[in-house]
C-alpha cells in the first residue's frame, strides 16, 4: 500500500464490495481498522494487531505523544555517566530500554536516573492516555571509547540479529538457506557520530546483510537502508566529505570481505583509491573507516 494514500477494498467472489476505505498520508508503525473491530468507524491504533482483533487503543486522528528529552546528548563520554529522562507531558510514563529494542507499553518504566558504565544505548517513548505513544528517541553513550574514529551505532530488537527464528545474524532454523545468506530487511535506529563528537545524522532505518561468500565470515557487512516507511528516504549527511553529494539512500558498512584477517582491512578500499581521480576509468566506491556498534 502507497504510503502517499490510495484506496483499499475486500471483495467477496461475487465482486460485492464488503468493506472500502480510501487512505491518505500514513504514519510509519501507524494502522487502520475498524473500532469496534470489524463494525465500527475506521481508526489509527500505534499498537498494530496483525492477524489478531483490533483490540489496542483507537484513535480518531494522529495525535503523538511528545518524545522524551535526554539530559546528556549521546557521543563520546569519558567516565560513568547518568542520564535523566523527562517530558512535559501532564500524567505521562516513560518506559525505556537498553537492549537496543523499541520501548513497549510493557517496558521498564522510568523512575528515576540512568547509571551509565559502559557503552550503551538507551531508547524511550512518551506514553500518556488520550494520546499514542510518542515516536522512540535514542541516544547512543560511547562511554570511554576512543574518539579517534568515527562512530555508527545500530540500535534494534536483538531478535533482529541473533533469534534463531527471524534473526539475519545468525545460521537459525525456521529457513533451509541459513538466515544470513536471505535478503531479509530488519528495522533499526542508526547514528553517526564524528570523531569530533558532532552528530552527524540520527533516523530510523532498514539494514540488511550485505556481501556474498563473505556473509559466512564471523563478522558480517551491513547495508542500511533508507525508506520512507521508517520515516526518511534520505541520509542527509556529507557521509564523504571530499564529494559532492550531501544525502544517501543507501550505504554499507563492510568489513575485509573473503580476505577475513583484520589486518588486511585496507586491501578492499585500496584497490578502489587506485581508481580515484581520473587514474582509471573504472567506476569506484569511496570509503571511509568507522567504528561499528550493535546495541551498544
Amino acid at each position: 500500500l502507497d504510503m502517499d494514500g490510495g484506496n483499499l477494498k475486500l471483495l467477496m467472489p461475487n465482486d460485492t464490495v464488503v468493506d472500502d476505505i480510501t487512505y491518505t498520508s500514513q504514519q510509519p508503525d501507524v494502522s487502520i481498522g475498524r473500532s469496534p473491530n470489524g463494525t465500527g468507524n475506521f481508526a489509527y491504533f500505534d499498537q498494530p494487531t496483525p492477524r489478531a482483533a483490533n483490540s489496542t487503543p483507537a484513535y480518531g486522528t494522529y495525535n503523538f505523544a511528545l518524545e522524551p528529552v535526554f539530559s546528556l546528548p549521546g557521543g563520546f563520554h569519558s567516565g560513568a555517566k547518568t542520564v535523566t529522562l523527562s517530558t512535559t507531558e501532564p500524567g505521562a510514563t516513560i518506559r525505556y530500554t537498553l537492549d537496543g529494542s523499541k520501548p513497549t507499553a510493557s517496558s521498564p518504566t522510568y523512575s528515576g536516573p540512568i547509571n551509565i558504565n559502559a557503552p550503551t544505548v538507551v531508547r524511550a517513548r512518551t506514553f500518556v492516555a488520550g494520546k499514542m505513544a510518542s515516536r522512540t528517541a535514542t541516544r547512543t553513550y560511547l562511554i570511554d571509547v576512543p574518539a579517534n574514529m568515527a562512530v555508527v551505532s545500530i540500535a534494534t530488537d536483538p531478535a533482529h540479529l541473533f533469534d534463531n527464528t527471524i534473526g539475519i545474524y545468525v545460521v537459525g532454523t525456521g529457513a533451509n538457506t541459513p538466515h544470513y545468506r536471505l535478503p531479509w530487511e530488519r528495522p533499526a535506529s542508526v547514528e553517526m557520530y564524528e570523531k569530533n563528537g558532532a552528530l552527524a545524522f540520527r533516523q530510523d532505518t532498514g539494514f540488511e546483510i550485505s556481501g556474498g561468500g563473505s556473509r559466512g565470515m564471523p563478522q558480517k557487512s551491513l547495508e542500511l537502508k533508507a525508506r520512507k516507511r521508517y520515516g526518511d528516504n534520505d541520509y542527509d549527511y556529507a557521509v564523504f566529505p571530499d564529494r559532492s553529494l550531501t544525502a544517501y539512500s543507501r550505504l554499507i558498512l563492510r568489513h575485509p570481505g573473503n580476505l577475513g584477517a583484520s589486518n588486511s582491512i585496507i586491501r578492499e578500499p585500496l584497490g578502489h583509491m587506485l581508481a580515484k581521480d581520473g587514474r582509471m576509468d573504472l567506476d569506484y566506491m569511496d570509503y571511509r573507516p568507522v567504528v561499528v556498534f550493535l546495541n551498544g
